[in-house]
């Protein structure tokens, strides 16, 4: 035990002295990746970008939240965790802007060195925090396995499919445009839209038919509406959620919206998204 005040101040030194050996960098081109002590519950050291650009100094995830660096399965599949997501977002004011290849970056910036270390810790905090709220069980595990599954099974057969094609998973039209689509296709100067719909109950399912019925329908009216091409459901029909008589209503309000394909007659996507 320490005897003195002495002590203290000795242990406080160390503790200085090995927190700060944890730093490291490396250069990347015109970018400086800051390797920092922050890490996550899916044990990442988290990392941060800093580069000068018009006379500001921007620091950012590097996108490396969008690309899955730091869990393998995606980020955002709750209301509770959107909430939180823009409650972080809120607290350290990160701001948000999607690169030339449709990457979302979260990122601050100032044109003072002097407020740089404090944008470090405040990226490298809202990383820590988005990451770590996402590893929180909000919807029982089944589901989560259910989702993972059918969502692995249908980027696997879009990127053989389309392997020519600019795809994005998980992703946004632009930044005026907040709902995540499961998959966007660029073609040209348009887009398609692909939304799967899958879960492991008939609750979980039905309310996967309705988030992709509300996506589409939300972009109806918008300045992007006219840049969109197709809109289409993919439906898990081999789910043990998949139940056709119970959602035969659901799925009809659904066609209203956009074509609808089933997994088991998924060869039915190329037709549609290659079309004019």
């Amino acid at each position: 035990m320490p005897t003195s005040s002495a002590s203290f101040e000795d242990l406080f030194h160390r503790v200085r002295q090995d927190y700060g050996q944890l730093w490291d960098f490396k250069l990347r081109g015109k970018t400086l990746e800051i390797i920092t002590p922050h890490s996550t519950t899916t044990d990442k050291f988290v990392s941060v970008f800093l580069v000068a650009q018009d006379g500001d100094f921007v620091v950012s995830d590097g996108g490396f939240l969008a690309h899955g660096n730091y869990i393998e399965t995606d980020m955002g599949e709750s209301v509770c965790y959107n909430r939180m997501f823009e409650h972080l977002e809120v607290h350290y004011e990160i701001k948000q802007i999607m690169d030339t290849v449709g990457t979302l970056i979260y990122y601050k910036k100032t044109n003072e060195a002097a407020r740089v270390s404090s944008l470090v810790l405040d990226v490298a905090s809202f990383i820590t925090g988005a990451v770590n709220a996402s590893q929180v069980a909000f919807v029982p595990a089944n589901e989560v396995a259910a989702r993972r599954r059918f969502t692995g099974q249908a980027n696997t057969y879009m990127r053989e499919i389309f392997a020519r094609r600019e795809i994005r998973f998980n992703s946004r039209i632009n930044d005026d445009i907040k709902t995540k689509y499961s998959v966007v296709l660029r073609h040209r100067t348009k887009v398609s839209l692909v939304s799967y719909v899958t879960g492991s109950d008939e609750y979980y399912f039905s309310n996967s038919i309705s988030k992709a019925n509300m996506g589409f329908e939300l972009l109806v009216g918008t300045p992007v509406s006219d840049l969109i091409n197709h809109r289409v459901a993919l439906v898990d029909d081999v789910s043990a959620g998949y139940q056709a008589g119970a959602f035969a209503g659901h799925l009809r309000v659904l066609r209203k919206t956009c074509p609808v394909v089933l997994w088991s007659q998924k060869d039915e996507l190329h037709s549609i998204l290659e079309s004019d």
